[in-house]
């Protein structure tokens, strides 16, 4: 009986866990739009401060739920997107430097990326006369 006890407990506490998961592309559906997630360079999610976690396939279908979801966007632990240049890395949106171009076509047409690094945003927008360098408040305006 202890041990059913003891492990109860620990499946409990370990059941909240307010962390990213990864995407698994091919499987994973979007929230939003219900289609497969497939491109790693698009990917993004949102944590609840509960431990549910939504994915999305394309940050202009996140930002649609967020809208869609205004009441609950308190309970958000995490809004996090893909690194463009390194996609197996989540970033918090807020850290972001983000890029739409149309040569980002993403898969819901938000052709829209992100970077961590400021630096690389710059040369991007530096080499592609349609590149718009934006923050996350530009980027919820935009969509």
């Amino acid at each position: 009986m202890k041990v059913l006890l003891i492990t109860l407990a620990l499946f409990s506490i370990l059941s909240c866990s307010v962390e990213p998961e990864a995407i698994s592309y091919g499987k994973d559906n979007c929230q939003f739009c219900k289609m497969t997630i497939m491109d790693p360079k698009f990917g993004c999610e949102i944590v609840t401060k509960k431990g549910k976690i939504f994915k999305f396939d394309d940050l202009s279908c996140m930002i649609k739920y967020q809208k869609m979801d205004e009441q609950n966007k308190a309970e958000y632990a995490h809004v996090l997107v893909n690194q463009f240049d390194n996609n197996s890395e989540f970033i918090a949106v807020e850290k972001a430097v983000f890029i739409s171009s149309p040569k980002y076509p993403s898969p819901m047409m938000g052709n829209t990326i992100a970077f961590s690094n400021e630096k690389q945003a710059n040369e991007l927008v530096n080499t592609d006369k349609d590149a718009q360098k934006l923050n996350w408040n530009e980027l919820l305006n935009k969509f």
